[in-house]
């Protein structure tokens, strides 16, 4: 069987890996589409533009697994493909055969001027658009690479997410930054796709973070949450606290506390394992569950503490008369701080300005509970001692 095998080689940044897998997927998909579509008489075939490019897009393959590998154009699909747009101009699947046909390089996509003009024919087409963005990619032209992923986004905003998010890892580049900033300030359709995204490498993740600092306080960004997160894992324990006070308006207690698990771990970060749970609802009150025997951390959050006093206040229901439960206040740099009972009121000490944030954990013990240990935790309320 004569083919011609169309490859995408790995560019340094992973960015043509996405767009290969991006190509290779919706092909797949449309080859059952064609298939579906049963046998047509070949007078029919041949007097409908439209589904003779259908055939000639269901005659190129792919693995999606295994994106480097690129798609294959099968036999006769350039030939059909030329057919199908003399009978139909605006056949544009058509238009993206031939165009992958002249890509002319057995190792990257390269877009011709028929890529060109089918884009503009027809622009809810998504595999013109992705070959325009491998073009784009493989010249390093980031700047045409957003401009074409911003007509993506506008019918397909999920495949413009897949293709783009290597891109937004290399956020750090100074190539890149300045485009980012550009097409976000003219609220680019993709700009969804990107503030719902966390970078992985830490300068791209800094320059991120600086993007969404510039967004109005009380905004929120999907990505908040597992921003916070990816702050807190890396230990930058004051950027944390920055997104925090830009999502929620800086509305709750100033020094992080709060009584759900909406920003967690700046809230709460709940344990939930097989021998001991911890639920927070909606009025933040805790549920911990300690089956016999066992004990330890149920939940924690990290709090913004300058030195001083502060008082914990709570109202605690326990299953056990002596109610198990304590509480600890610890340098997330440090080492444990030492633990007391959860008390109606508990009060902490904060010494030194050096610590850049804390844990409040809470935790519960049934290691001398003939049952198992149920209590709840609500009427929450930290403070500054006076």
């Amino acid at each position: 069987m004569d083919s011609r095998t169309r490859p995408v080689s790995a560019s340094k940044w992973g960015i043509a890996s996405a767009i290969a897998l991006a190509l290779a997927a919706p092909v797949s998909s449309l080859q059952a589409i064609v298939n579906s579509g049963g046998d047509a008489p070949l007078w029919a075939r041949s007097w409908n533009g439209f589904r003779m490019a259908d055939e000639a897009r269901g005659r190129l393959s792919g693995d999606p697994g295994n994106p480097q590998a690129g798609l294959t154009l099968g036999t006769d699909a350039p030939a059909l493909a030329r057919a199908a747009y003399a009978q139909e101009p605006l056949a544009s699947d058509a238009v993206f055969v031939l165009a992958l046909a002249e890509s002319g390089s057995l190792t990257e996509y390269r877009a011709s001027p028929t890529a060109r003009l089918g884009a503009e024919i027809d622009k809810r087409n998504a595999l013109l658009e992705l070959l325009l963005i491998a073009d784009a990619a493989r010249r390093e032209d980031y700047r045409a690479m957003f401009d074409y992923a911003d007509v993506l986004a506008a019918a397909n905003p999920d495949m413009a997410r897949i293709v783009l998010a290597p891109l937004f890892d290399q956020l750090g580049d100074p190539a890149v930054l300045p485009v980012v900033t550009t097409a976000l300030d003219r609220n680019a359709r993709w700009a969804d796709a990107f503030r719902s995204y966390v970078p992985g490498e830490e300068a791209a993740l800094r320059n991120y973070l600086s993007l969404r600092r510039q967004a109005p306080a009380g905004s929120r960004w999907e990505s908040d949450d597992r921003l916070i997160k990816e702050l807190v894992k890396r230990r930058m324990f004051d950027e944390a606290f920055a997104v925090w006070r830009l999502a929620d308006g800086e509305s709750q207690n100033q020094y992080g506390f709060i009584t759900g698990d909406r920003f967690a771990p700046i809230g709460w970060q709940q344990v939930a394992r097989g021998d001991r749970t911890a639920q927070v609802d909606s009025n933040g009150t805790m549920s911990v569950s300690v089956e016999r025997g066992a004990g330890g951390e149920v939940a924690r959050q990290l709090l913004d503490l300058p030195p001083g006093r502060y008082r914990l206040e709570t109202t605690v229901q326990s299953t056990d008369s002596t109610a198990p439960l304590w509480i600890a206040l610890s340098c997330a740099e440090g080492s444990n701080g030492e633990r007391q009972p959860l008390k109606p009121q508990v009060e902490f000490a904060v010494a030194s300005a050096d610590c850049p944030a804390y844990w409040l954990i809470v935790g519960a013990s049934a290691l001398e509970s003939r049952r198992r240990l149920e209590a709840t935790i609500s009427g929450w309320r930290f403070s500054r001692a006076s």
